[in-house]
């Protein structure tokens, strides 16, 4: 079976999250500006451990999933800097959904390009999958500019958790051609 759990680049280790990183975790998503525009938004930290506790639990019992959260480490240090996720749009859902999520610390430095490199390889090497889509907040600047580095075009609007949001999408075809 392929490992899944685990992804290196230049300089950073993609990993399955693991019981000891609920404090960097619920730390990130606590930072208002990681989750003004997600459906989490405002949410205390009690419920956000709440929320963390199944995704770790359910990592350690599928550490090859195909799909899931992977901690974003500093591959020189093993600083924790933020999660990556390639899963399901919604439960359910068909359409497979990038999301790069860094701490204030960690922005500005290419780290969220590089995971999710990382992660669309994975996408369309390993998984063979025709297209993934990335959705965010028309304000969400930051997650736009990073859509565009790595080729995803704007494909209209979509309801996420009652939010209207942007939908973009990447093909197979549009990825791998600029990989080889």
């Amino acid at each position: 079976m392929p490992n899944y759990a685990r992804f290196e680049t230049r300089r950073l280790i993609l990993r399955r999250p693991a019981p000891g990183d609920e404090t960097a975790l619920i730390a990130l998503d606590a930072q208002p500006d990681v989750t003004a525009y997600l459906a989490m938004r405002g949410v205390d930290p009690a419920r956000l451990a709440e929320r963390i506790a199944p995704r770790i639990e359910l990592s350690q019992q599928e550490p090859d999933a195909e799909y899931g959260w992977w901690v974003i480490e500093d591959k020189e240090t093993g600083g924790f800097l933020g999660r990556a996720l390639l899963a399901p749009l919604w439960p359910g859902s068909e359409e497979i959904e990038l999301g790069v999520y860094l701490g204030a610390a960690s922005r500005n430095r290419g780290y969220a390009t590089e995971a999710g490199t990382a992660l669309l390889d994975h996408a369309f090497k390993s998984l063979k999958l025709a297209h993934v889509v990335g959705c965010t907040a028309r304000e969400a600047r930051a997650v736009r500019r990073l859509l565009a580095r790595l080729h995803f075009t704007h494909k209209g609007k979509i309801t996420l958790y009652g939010d209207d949001a942007d939908r973009y999408a990447l093909t197979a075809e549009g990825w791998l051609p600029r990989r080889t």
